[in-house]
This record gives C-alpha cells, sequence and structure tokens, in this order.
C-alpha cells in the first residue's frame, strides 16, 4: 500500500454542464507508505482541469499540476510539474475508455528527472451510484527514466 493522497475539487466553469469544464484540484500527500516504498514527508500540490466536449461524444482533458516535494536529501521543497493530455470517450452508459499522454518535470536539486508515457484507462460508474467511479489502466513508459509497464486501480466518490 502506498501513501495516502487527500484530494478535493472545485468547479469553476460548467458545472455538471456545457461545453467546457473547469475546475481546480489541491491535494496534500499523507505518507502512509513504508520507508522502502514512499519517502515518509507530507507533500502538496494544485491541478487545474479542463475539459473541453468534442463531437460524437468524445472529449479533450489538459490536466496540468504543480507540486511542492520534499528534496531527496532531505534538504527542503522543490517545484515538480505534471502535464498530461487525454482523449476520452464513453462506451456505454456506464464505462468510459481513455487515451492520454502523461509527462512529469522534477525539478530536485540532485538532478532534473523527466518522465514520460502513453497510458490507456477505462472509467466505470455504477448506475445505482452515480456518485462512485472505480478506473484502472495501464501506462507505457516511452523514456529510459519512466518504468516500463504499470498497472493502476482507483476509486473516487463524489460529494
Amino acid at each position: 500500500v502506498g501513501d495516502l493522497f487527500l484530494r478535493a475539487k472545485a468547479n469553476l466553469l460548467g458545472d455538471d454542464g456545457g461545453n467546457v469544464g473547469l475546475a481546480i484540484s489541491p491535494f496534500i500527500k499523507v505518507p502512509t507508505a513504508s520507508r522502502g516504498l514512499g519517502n515518509g514527508a507530507v507533500e502538496a500540490g494544485v491541478a487545474a482541469l479542463l475539459q473541453v466536449s468534442l463531437p460524437d461524444n468524445w472529449s479533450l482533458n489538459f490536466d496540468p499540476e504543480l507540486d511542492a516535494l520534499e528534496n531527496a536529501a532531505g534538504d527542503g521543497r522543490h517545484l515538480n510539474s505534471i502535464a498530461v493530455v487525454s482523449l476520452n470517450r464513453p462506451v456505454s452508459k456506464t464505462v468510459t475508455l481513455s487515451g492520454e499522454v502523461w509527462s512529469d518535470v522534477d525539478f530536485d536539486p540532485a538532478g532534473r528527472q523527466t518522465q514520460v508515457s502513453a497510458d490507456v484507462g477505462a472509467a466505470w460508474i455504477p448506475a445505482k451510484v452515480p456518485t462512485l467511479q472505480l478506473d484502472g489502466g495501464v501506462n507505457f513508459g516511452l523514456n529510459r527514466a519512466t518504468p516500463g509497464v504499470q498497472v493502476y486501480v482507483g476509486i473516487s466518490k463524489r460529494f
């Protein structure tokens, strides 16, 4: 089990309607992972979430994020920048498929690192619980700094 991420999201534009949606999502990471898996530090960041509706039920998402991460040497914090561009389409009333390109640039003083991946995923919102989402997917690394293949699962609850 990894670290626990507590996240909130506030819609700024297009709250559940319209062709454009914009939200902001601050978060904090609570270190719950073992030392070999996590770094033991409380870290935080904020993401902007922009969704544009396209013809035939497609949507295009842009999700930039800035994080304040602990330095590898443990002597302060540094900037980390993430960018995601994804194309999504529902394939049923409860399932949406997605493809994305993801990048992460870590500006740690010990050495800058850039990771890039191409990802595929699926999300399921149960018809009887429309405020719950289960998702999962596979990330494929596109450079040497990025792990070759990663599998993920997630759960989200809308309040």
